[in-house]
């Protein structure tokens, strides 16, 4: 006896409560990516080079909270990142597989889209540009600063899901 063929669910959650629900996915997967980011070497670099661009000051005179701020804000703007690309993937690739009915390839595709943003534009763009005496250590920061979005794309892919199953 064959299996039974894989047939399209329809979302848990609306996609217009999709974007939100990311959101929050993005900002609890931010929560989680401060654990390997206060244990590497420089992981704790890029929210404050980040916060540094936007409050107009060097780092060093920057405090842990507005870095924090930075960084969390940054969180819930990734999950609308993935959010977006989430939708477009749905809506053009063939239906497959559902994990909390949540479409499995789209999800994960798009959370190694948002990953990949988010390592490329810190490490390539906000880094060289605005990192000051970081970038001398530069390779040191980008290696932590892959580990932890990888944390960061881990979490994002799991409470996406959960948030999605829990508010439908």
């Amino acid at each position: 006896m064959s299996p039974a063929p894989l047939a399209p669910v329809a979302l848990v959650i609306e996609p217009v409560l999709w974007v939100p629900v990311a959101m929050l996915g993005g900002f609890f997967a931010a929560l989680v990516m401060d654990v390997p980011m206060s244990r590497l070497e420089e992981g704790t670099t890029p929210p404050l080079v980040a916060a540094s661009v936007l409050y107009g000051q060097p780092p060093t005179r920057l405090d842990a909270a507005q870095a924090r701020s930075v960084h969390y804000i940054a969180g819930i703007f990734a999950g609308v990142l993935y959010a977006v690309v989430a939708l477009v993937l749905d809506a053009v690739l063939p239906a497959g597989a559902l994990v909390a009915d949540v479409p499995v390839l789209p999800h994960v595709l798009s959370g190694l889209v948002t990953g990949g943003f988010l390592y490329a534009f810190f490490a390539f763009v906000v880094l060289p540009r605005y990192g000051g005496g970081k970038r001398t250590v530069g390779a040191t920061v980008r290696r932590s600063w892959a580990l932890s979005v990888a944390v960061f794309v881990a979490a994002l892919l799991l409470f996406v899901p959960l948030f999605s199953f829990l508010f439908a």
